[in-house]
């Protein structure tokens, strides 16, 4: 665990969110093991659930309070 800098709205389509909750599936802890090479900043944990806390100008559809989580669309 370690700290990170706040993220920032960079483009008008991003949001930034507050996880309360996130998995380690078995593709993470290749990572984290070592089996598979980490890319530069890699956070585990891509199945999470939390809240909007900022959005850019254009996000429309999600509003600040919001509760979120990811959807996997599968493996192509």
């Amino acid at each position: 665990v370690e700290d990170r800098p706040y993220p920032k709205i960079q483009k008008p389509t991003d949001a930034v969110l507050k996880v309360s909750s996130t998995a380690l599936c078995g593709s993470d802890l290749h990572f984290y093991r070592g089996h598979l090479k980490c890319p530069p900043d890699f956070i585990c944990g891509h199945e999470f659930v939390g809240e909007i806390v900022e959005k850019g100008d254009d996000v429309s559809k999600f509003n600040v309070g919001d509760k979120v989580r990811n959807i996997e669309e599968g493996w192509e």
